[in-house]
């Protein structure tokens, strides 16, 4: 396994052209080759993924010697397998670019709060640590103001303690608990929600229009890559099943499972209309996963703002306040 991964500027690219060549009929040896060609793969990865090609490997058994992302793997090796690579490369490179420039956006709005922040942080310390102690030389001792002091100390000592701890419990999860666990963030929640449906309707599509049973595809989704997210549901759905719970309480009950599926799993009608209706529910999911990540982005930069100004008005206390009580003392 090659410890160097492909950058995530770098796999958006590499996705891009392999769309491109396999849209223009090129087969997957030739969009390595290419890819090498165009710098966009050291000579390590370009090694290890013509050797899993020459070894009979498909496309994302290729990739996944460069890359770790475990639910692109999944669909990237399902696509393969259903005669979908060009469409799926093409999409996945639209939505992780989407992503880039997301994260670009969010630099630029975080650039002056930042600065700004920093520079508070600074000026904090200046007073805390300088300025404040010499203006409590002018205070009489029975005037002064009591700060925290050791309490304060023990407060702080005591939040990191709490974040550590919450930190090691949430490693000690398992993977479905750790997603299960995502869906229920405040705010982010949501966009976990929206992201967990798009990858679940986009896999469904391809594997229900391809005519599969049910218990084909949950066969298939746990073997091809069991530590992605399509691949530990589907492992858990199958446990179920085979207790004998029927698939609609099944749905129900698990939150990592989209309620529409109900709907859609228990129509009797054509698979290739099922398949298009999920495909139509996938593109809907990412449209709003794209919108709550961009109301996320605007509110960042004001969030920044109140915090600069409690900032502020601390340092403007820390310094009346000895004044205020030194004019008392006249």
């Amino acid at each position: 396994m090659v410890k160097q991964r492909l950058k995530p500027q770098q796999l958006i690219d590499f996705l891009d052209l392999s769309g491109q060549l396999l849209a223009n009929g090129f087969n997957e040896a030739a969009i390595f080759q290419m890819a090498y060609d165009l710098k966009l793969l050291s000579l390590t990865q370009y090694q290890a993924a013509q050797s899993q090609l020459a070894n009979g490997a498909d496309y994302g058994q290729a990739l996944a010697q460069i890359c770790s992302d475990q639910e692109l793997l999944m669909q990237v090796t399902l696509a393969a397998q259903q005669g979908n690579l060009t469409v799926c490369c093409q999409e996945n490179s639209k939505l992780l670019r989407s992503r880039q420039q997301q994260l670009r956006q969010l630099r630029q709005l975080l650039t002056y709060p930042l600065l700004l922040l920093a520079m508070l942080l600074v000026m904090a310390a200046f007073v805390r640590f300088y300025l404040r102690p010499q203006i409590l030389q002018l205070v009489p001792e029975n005037q002064q103001a009591q700060g925290l002091g050791v309490y304060g100390w023990v407060i702080f000592v005591g939040l990191i303690l709490v974040g550590l701890c919450a930190w090691l419990r949430w490693r000690r999860r398992s993977r479905l608990q750790q997603l299960r666990r995502r869906l229920r963030w405040p705010i982010l929640g949501k966009v976990w929600r929206d992201y967990t449906d798009y990858l679940l309707y986009t896999d469904l599509a391809q594997l229900i229009a391809s005519g599969l049973p049910l218990q084909d595809i949950l066969t298939l989704l746990i073997t091809t890559v069991p530590q992605s997210l399509q691949g530990q549901v589907a492992a858990l759905v199958q446990l179920k099943l085979q207790a004998g719970q029927p698939l609609a309480t099944v749905i129900q009950e698990e939150p990592l499972l989209p309620r529409k599926l109900t709907l859609l799993l228990a129509q009797s009608r054509p698979r290739a209309f099922q398949g298009a209706a999920l495909k139509t529910l996938a593109q809907q999911s990412y449209q709003r996963l794209d919108q709550r990540l961009q109301h996320l982005i605007d509110q960042v930069q004001p969030l920044l703002f109140v915090v600069i100004a409690l900032m502020i008005t601390r340092l403007y206390l820390q310094i009346l306040l000895p004044m205020y009580h030194m004019m008392k003392g006249f």
